[in-house]
C-alpha cells in the first residue's frame, strides 16, 4: 500500500502546477527583447482601435461627448461601466494581437486552462469572504453604513456586470496570464514571480492611493501564485470579478474608485482603511493556502487508499 506523506504531498502538488505553466511559457517566441517591445506595441495597437471605434461613434453621436469624462466619473454608472468594458476589451484585443505577432503565443496559450467550474468557485469563495469581511467592519463601525441609491439598478447591473467583465478579464490576461508568464519564464521560481508581478501590479493602482496600492499589491501576488499553481487564470478572473462588482454594485465606498456609484448600500469608515487592506489581505491569502492544498490532500488520501 503506498503512501505519500502530507509535506512531500504538498510539495508534489505544488511542483506539478509550477511545471505546466513553466512548460506553457516556454511555447512561442521568448526571447527576453519580445517582452520589451510587445507592451509597447499592445499599447499602440489600443490607442489606434480606440480612435477607429470611438471617434466614428462620436461624430455619429453614438457616444455622450463627454465620453472621456464619463470614464472617471461613477456617478453616471451606466456610462461609466461601459466607457470601462470599451476600453478594456479594446486594451484586451490589443495585448492578444501583440502577443500572437511578436510572440507567436495563442489565446489559449496565455490563459492557460479555463474550467467554468474553477470561475464560479473563485466567485463564491471570494463572495463569502467579502461578506465576512463586510460584516466585521459594519460591527465595527455601525455609523458608517447607509443604504444606496436603486436608481436603474437592473440596467446598472447589467451594464457593470458586462463592462467590469472584461476589465478583471483584461486585466487577468495581462497580468497573472502575460506577464506572470514571462517573469517564470524569467525566475524560474513560482514565489519571485508571483510577487513582482503583484509589484507590477500594485505600481499601477498608485493613482488610486497608498491603501488601495497596497492591497492590490497583496491581491496581485496571490493571484499571480494561484494562476501559476492552477495553470490558466480561470479561478482567479472569478476572485477578482466579483472582487470589483462587489466593491461598485454591493458596498459602494466613499473611499475608493467607485465612489458616487449606485450600489445597495454606502460605507464611510475612513477609519478602517488600513484595517480593511490588512483583514483583507489575510481573509486571501488563507483562501489562496487552502486552494494550493486541496488538491494536495485529496492526492494524498488517493495514494493513503489500497490499490
Amino acid at each position: 500500500m503506498p503512501r505519500l506523506s502530507l509535506s512531500k504531498g504538498v510539495v508534489a502538488g505544488l511542483q506539478s502546477g509550477v511545471m505546466e505553466s513553466l512548460e506553457r511559457a516556454r511555447q512561442g517566441r521568448t526571447a527576453a527583447w519580445r517582452y520589451l517591445i510587445c507592451t509597447p506595441m499592445a499599447l499602440t495597437l489600443t490607442t489606434v482601435m480606440a480612435a477607429a471605434v470611438i471617434l466614428p461613434s462620436l461624430l455619429l453621436g453614438l457616444l455622450p461627448k463627454d465620453f472621456a469624462a464619463a470614464l472617471t466619473d461613477p456617478g453616471r454608472p451606466i456610462p461609466f461601466f461601459a466607457a470601462t468594458g470599451v476600453m478594456f476589451g479594446l486594451l484586451n484585443l490589443g495585448f492578444i494581437l501583440a502577443v500572437r505577432r511578436i510572440h507567436a503565443k495563442s489565446f489559449q496559450n496565455v490563459v492557460g486552462r479555463w474550467v467554468w467550474r474553477d470561475v464560479v468557485s473563485g466567485v463564491f469563495v471570494w463572495a463569502a469572504g467579502l461578506t465576512m469581511l463586510l460584516l466585521v467592519d459594519y460591527r465595527l463601525d455601525p455609523a458608517g453604513f447607509g443604504i444606496g441609491s436603486f436608481k436603474n439598478i437592473g440596467l446598472v447591473a447589467l451594464t457593470a456586470v458586462l463592462g467590469l467583465g472584461f476589465q478583471t478579464f483584461a486585466e487577468e490576461y495581462v497580468f497573472r496570464g502575460y506577464i506572470t508568464q514571462g517573469l517564470l519564464l524569467w525566475f524560474k521560481t513560482p514565489w519571485i514571480a508571483a510577487v513582482t508581478s503583484g509589484l507590477a501590479f500594485g505600481a499601477l493602482h498608485l493613482p488610486n492611493g497608498l491603501p488601495q496600492a497596497a492591497n492590490a499589491l497583496v491581491f496581485g501576488c496571490v493571484l499571480a501564485r494561484l494562476a501559476i499553481a492552477g495553470n490558466g487564470i480561470g479561478f482567479t478572473f472569478g476572485i477578482h470579478f466579483i472582487n470589483n462588482l462587489f466593491a461598485a454594485l454591493g458596498v459602494v465606498s466613499t473611499d475608493d474608485l467607485f465612489t458616487g456609484g449606485v450600489g445597495l448600500f454606502t460605507q464611510h469608515t475612513p477609519a478602517l482603511i488600513w484595517w480593511d487592506v490588512a483583514s483583507s489581505s489575510f481573509a486571501l491569502v488563507a483562501i489562496a493556502a487552502l486552494r494550493l492544498c486541496w488538491p494536495v490532500r485529496r492526492a494524498t488520501r488517493s495514494a493513503r487508499e489500497p490499490n
